[in-house]
């Protein structure tokens, strides 16, 4: 009796078992349709073969396809004529592989086409085979637009960079590697944008990273730097700007360089100074720089009982070359004076034109006998250089140990009061204070 119900009884074992799996599947089945449901992708289902077998409700606007009418429908008429060999690729891909496979195509809206981006993953049953592939998609309409306007962005600021006509733009990354060069003509420059990038700062321009890398380190600390430099190689100078650029959390992550040629203004700038401190017509020093040059040594030999001399040179008969020979000729005299006070002083001597027929000398080093000295070989000197005009020199000289407490004022008074005891007697020669007899001056 038993052995005659035991068939019976695994028959309606087995029924169980399967209606307990069938009801946990179409439990399955309802969750899974929930949730495809409230997402905001599309979620479709697809046959092997790439038909269309669900998609949830929101598919027609996504995908431009009707829930009521996607079932059957084929993988290809899904999208752009020009997309169907990716999105067939695609999945092909998605039925070999396990993970999930992406593709971006276009979909139709209107008379017009939107991106999509599906991401696809296939459904195997207990013996490996593929049951079914299911499909997420996405709008990514405003993400491949915010790409657009950034890749436009980024190449109008490349072609602003690239056509900087006086800069230079480089990019270092943490590790001072060039991650970008920009600048308008770098090849005439002599830069090799191809033999920089990627490449450390001291393998692409060691010269150069003697100089910049101490900065550059500098600024990933956080400084923001600007500096002038000669260039290692070039002769040329140059204004260096660094900015550390930053990460969200604030941390520098690299440093943006703006390298500008300066030689211009640089020149300019020590053309004025020149000018500032100097007298255009002998190119010597004017009247305020031997004033400052003359307060630092007088400050100087106050503290530490330095030696020199201050020597004052006044043309004789120099009115008389302006009156009869003109003033072009007056300006050859005084050209030749300065050239015979160049010739004749050391180049650690400061030379200077008052101004008019005016010079003065400051010696840094030497007492009064050395200052006489000097004094008798600009007298010599300026009667055989100023002959064919009949000009002479009248010299006072006082030296800092004389004058009294050294100050810049009385040390130029004591030379003038010198210079003109030479005047007073005849001109044409020199004359030390204190004292300037006439045993003291040469003739």
């Amino acid at each position: 009796m038993v052995p005659s119900l035991l068939p019976q009884v695994l028959a309606l074992l087995l029924a169980v078992v399967a209606a307990w799996a069938l009801l946990r599947a179409r439990a399955a089945n309802r969750r899974y349709t929930l949730l495809a449901e409230h997402t905001t992708d599309t979620v479709s289902r697809h046959h092997p073969d790439g038909t269309v077998t669900y998609v949830s409700p929101n598919a027609e606007r996504v995908l431009g396809l009707a829930p009521d009418r996607a079932e059957g429908t084929a993988l290809r008429d899904l999208c752009h004529p020009d997309d169907r060999d990716a999105l067939r690729d695609a999945f092909s891909r998605a039925m070999d592989e396990d993970g999930p496979t992406g593709v971006m195509y276009r979909v139709p809206e209107g008379t017009s086409w939107r991106p999509v981006e599906m991401t696809l993953e296939p459904v195997r049953d207990a013996r490996g085979r593929v049951t079914e592939v299911v499909a997420s998609t996405r709008d990514i309409t405003a993400r491949v637009e915010a790409e657009r306007v950034l890749r436009a962005s980024q190449k109008l600021h490349r072609m602003v960079l690239d056509h900087l006509p006086d800069a230079i733009v480089t990019v270092y990354d943490p590790e001072l590697h060039i991650v970008a060069l920009h600048g308008a003509d770098l090849a005439a420059r002599g830069v090799d944008r191809a033999a920089h990038l990627g490449k450390r700062l001291r393998v692409a321009a060691p010269e150069d990273a003697q100089i910049l890398e101490p900065e550059l380190i500098r600024a990933l600390a956080g400084e923001e730097r600007l500096f002038e430099c000669e260039g290692a190689n070039s002769g040329r100078r140059y204004e260096v700007s660094l900015v550390p650029y930053r990460d969200a959390a604030g941390t520098p992550i690299g440093v943006i360089s703006v390298t500008r040629d300066v030689t211009s203004r640089h020149e300019l700038e020590q053309q004025l100074r020149h000018l500032a401190d100097h007298d255009a017509l002998t190119g010597l020093a004017n009247r305020r720089r031997f004033t400052e040059e003359l307060e630092r040594h007088s400050a100087h030999a106050q503290r530490y009982g330095a030696d020199g001399a201050v020597l004052l040179v006044d043309l004789d008969n120099f009115k008389q070359i302006n009156d009869t020979l003109g003033h072009a000729v007056g300006d050859q005299v005084i050209a030749r004076a300065a050239d015979v006070l160049r010739d004749t002083l050391r180049v650690t001597d400061i030379v200077a034109r008052l101004g008019g027929d005016e010079f003065a000398i400051l010696l840094p080093h030497g007492d009064a006998e050395k200052a006489a000295e000097t004094a008798a070989r600009i007298v010599g000197a300026m009667r055989v250089a100023a002959e064919q005009w009949g000009v002479t020199v009248s010299v006072g000289v006082a030296a800092f140990g004389e004058a009294e407490a050294a100050v810049p004022d009385a040390v130029v008074a004591a030379a003038d009061h010198a210079m003109y005891e030479v005047k007073r007697r005849g001109r044409d020669g020199f004359a030390v204070w204190p004292g300037a007899s006439p045993s003291r001056q040469a003739a």
